[in-house]
């Protein structure tokens, strides 16, 4: 009978240690799943506004600097996620967009 309590405490580690592998699992599959995980870093956004306010971009558009960069910063994240939707032959149909607006192109 001495021996129930230490397979008590051993059983509940046991489980106790399996529930945190199960949790660590289901944290993993959220974070790939995540659209969070192609965001810019506030850092990045604030280095691409930067860019844009060396490079005067802001003036084509009326807007502030760093509104543009979120903006951009938003695009990316869109991009990602829609990328990742495995388009058949995305990168030939992008080619043929891309060839189509360079013979549109007047210059």
């Amino acid at each position: 009978m001495d021996n129930q309590p230490t397979d008590n405490v051993t059983r509940w580690v046991m489980r106790e240690e399996q529930l945190r592998d199960q949790i660590d699992s289901l944290q993993r599959q959220l974070e790939a799943n995540s659209p969070q995980r192609h965001a810019m870093t506030v850092e990045q956004q604030q280095e691409l506004a930067q860019f844009i306010n060396r490079n005067s971009l802001e003036d084509g558009c009326d807007m502030p600097d760093f509104a543009i960069a979120a903006y951009l910063a938003q695009c990316y994240q869109a991009l990602c996620i829609a990328s990742e939707s495995k388009v058949p032959d995305w990168e030939r149909q992008t080619l043929a967009a891309l060839a189509t607006l360079n013979e549109s192109d007047p210059t």
